[in-house]
């Protein structure tokens, strides 16, 4: 079990890996990542509703949806839906399950679309 060190936070805290800064990801992008990793057990498996991570991430539900599906698309994150019996027969879909996915170990710096990447020489002081 992940286990939170509390000597000096009284919540504990939590590592992100630095590695998530080279995919060039929106602030909602990375606010949502964020959020996933925060509510991770020792498997890196969290299990929240939507509006959770969209409250968590301080954006509406539909762009944390938006979010969510870049971070799948990018590797990032793997999503399994969670489906419950409903009372009078059925199924209704109760809050997913996010795993956190394992970083490449090297990963070439993505550039966000429209922005130009300047060499170190290039920038100006």
């Amino acid at each position: 079990m992940k286990k939170k060190d509390k000597r000096e936070y009284p919540n504990g805290f939590y590592l992100i890996d630095n590695r998530i800064t080279m995919f060039a990801l929106t602030p909602i992008q990375l606010a949502v990542y964020n959020c996933i990793c925060r509510h991770g057990n020792a498997h890196h498996l969290s299990h929240l509703r939507m509006a959770t991570i969209a409250g968590e991430a301080g954006c509406a539900v539909s762009s944390a949806r938006l979010a969510i599906r870049k971070l799948e698309e990018l590797n990032l994150i793997s999503v399994s839906p969670d489906f419950k019996d409903a009372p009078g027969g059925g199924k209704w879909h109760g809050a997913n399950y996010y795993k956190v996915l394992e970083l490449p170990a090297y990963v070439q710096r993505q550039v966000p679309p429209g922005k130009e990447e300047t060499a170190p020489d290039e920038v100006p002081f």
